[in-house]
């Protein structure tokens, strides 16, 4: 059923299911580009502009993951009500 006391639109329920998707995919991705990052510096010993080189792949990857897969429900129309949440569920 629906959660108690919900309230919104289609419009409100799938902007909520693009930004829970874009968040979930991109916050386990920035993890392990943190921790490559810290591989790198802690343990392989790179320095600051060695580092430079390779840090922008390492924000972009977190992001245009998210991003990526946030747009994909959002053009195939999955986000729906799941019960207290609005995200990828069948309409």
């Amino acid at each position: 059923g629906e959660a108690y006391l919900a309230a919104g639109t289609v419009g409100t329920c799938t902007a909520q299911g693009f930004l829970d998707q874009t968040a979930a995919s991109c916050t386990p991705v920035y993890n392990i580009s943190l921790a490559i990052y810290y591989l790198l510096v802690i343990v392989k010993g790179w320095k600051e502009k060695r580092i430079a080189k390779l840090e922008k792949y390492l924000h972009a990857l977190p992001v245009l993951t998210g991003l990526g897969t946030g747009l994909a429900g959002l053009f195939l129309k999955l986000y729906n009500s799941a019960g207290w949440i609005c995200w990828i569920a069948p309409g």
